[in-house]
């Protein structure tokens, strides 16, 4: 793979699993990214605030 390749990271299942999730801001957010494919550096990034809204949204 050469540098200048972007890698990309499948989020079809994080998006599904949205469906489940009762209606907030981390089943928004993953409803609303544009595609299943997400660059990894990107993915990355979003990770630890989904974690983070998840652990809000079960209070």
């Amino acid at each position: 793979m050469s540098r200048n390749e972007t890698r990309t990271v499948n989020i079809a299942k994080f998006r599904k699993f949205a469906l489940e999730l009762p209606e907030g801001p981390l089943r928004e957010i993953l409803l609303s990214e544009d595609s299943d494919e997400m660059p990894i550096e990107t993915f990355l990034i979003k990770v630890p605030i989904w974690l983070r809204l998840s652990k809000l949204q079960r209070r």
